[in-house]
């Protein structure tokens, strides 16, 4: 597993000039007697309502973000960092933006962490005491951040009177009952199988495969269950494959068709890979203009389609034509 956070999709935003003060947009009576709602918009999932409110005799804005951001699908999320980049200046012709290039603007840097779904974050800023109103806009760019997995494996493969054979992972040694292990996988009843001269050895090496990726397998079908994420779906997938888990292939596709936020294209490689019927059958109908036929094209998971897969997405693409 990683031992660096890992981030998600970079959020960016940069919203439209708008005034604050004097007779214009926002009248300087009303902003000074509360926050005045100067913007909001969702970007990715992540929705911010910002607000200003002129202080200290006009000298002074105080800037509010809130943020919102929905957490269904989004557990994995720690934490959203970056910066908000707060940009204005005095506007001394009355009801008219001065054209130009930004260079004329005062751009205050702020840090942003957002640890909770719904934070607010504040920002004081000193702005020319002049007549006029105050000409505003800010930038954000901000990116989610996913911690590496802390699941613990190492109690699920304990000594105990329940198991009776060991599997060897590098130097970890994991205690295991066969008929468990046989039930969920085929590939484990081969291999503890009278037939199969491994059954005979005291302990079973298991090569090319890292333990917490084992231990990520595991957890879909141990008691103490860990349900597949965004984060950990393809992992899952690829060991289930490998180990012929195909319960854990199951739950997985089961959070893809309801709790996912990865992208169609991509969900699509995957139903394909890994012989997702319904979730194919989902991804086929999501298809639904020329555009997100090219853009599933163009994607880096399209040339790695089975044949058959492609004839699939070709039999759509021609009944939308």
């Amino acid at each position: 597993m990683s031992q660096v956070p890992i981030p998600h999709e970079r959020i960016t935003y940069e919203s439209k000039n708008v005034y604050i003060g004097g007779n214009i947009r926002f009248g300087a009576a009303n902003v000074q007697s509360g926050p005045t709602v100067l913007d909001t918009s969702t970007t990715n999932g992540l929705k911010c309502t910002w607000s200003g409110e002129i202080v200290n005799n006009n000298s002074q804005i105080n800037f509010t973000w809130k943020f919102e951001y929905d957490e269904a699908g989004n557990e994995d999320i720690d934490e959203i960092a970056g910066t908000i980049d707060v940009k204005f200046r005095r506007n001394q012709v009355s009801g008219m933006f001065q054209t130009g290039q930004n260079q004329n603007f005062t751009t205050v840097h702020t840090l942003v962490s957002l640890t909770e779904h719904c934070q607010t974050l504040t920002k004081l800023v000193e702005v020319p005491n002049q007549p006029g109103a105050v000409e505003v806009m800010y930038v954000y760019a901000l990116v989610p951040w996913i911690n590496p997995l802390q699941f613990s494996f190492d109690e699920m493969f304990l000594s105990s009177k329940k198991n009776d054979a060991v599997l060897v992972i590098g130097e970890r040694k994991l205690h295991v009952n066969k008929a468990f292990l046989s039930y969920h996988s085929d590939y484990f009843r081969a291999l503890f199988s009278s037939n199969f001269k491994e059954d005979k050895q005291d302990e079973i090496e298991l090569k090319d495969v890292v333990y917490e990726d084992f231990g990520l397998l595991m957890t879909t079908i141990y008691p103490k269950t860990e349900f597949p994420s965004d984060r950990t779906a393809e992992k899952i997938l690829e060991m289930a494959d490998r180990f012929m888990v195909q319960s854990a292939i199951d739950h997985v596709e089961y959070h893809l068709l309801h709790n996912s936020r990865i992208t169609n294209e991509s969900m699509m490689w995957m139903a394909d890979k890994y012989g997702m019927e319904k979730l194919m059958k989902k991804s086929i109908l999501k298809m639904d203009s020329l555009e997100k036929a090219k853009k599933l094209k163009e994607s880096p998971w399209f040339p790695s389609m089975s044949h058959d897969a492609k004839v699939i997405v070709l039999e759509r693409l021609m009944n939308l034509i």
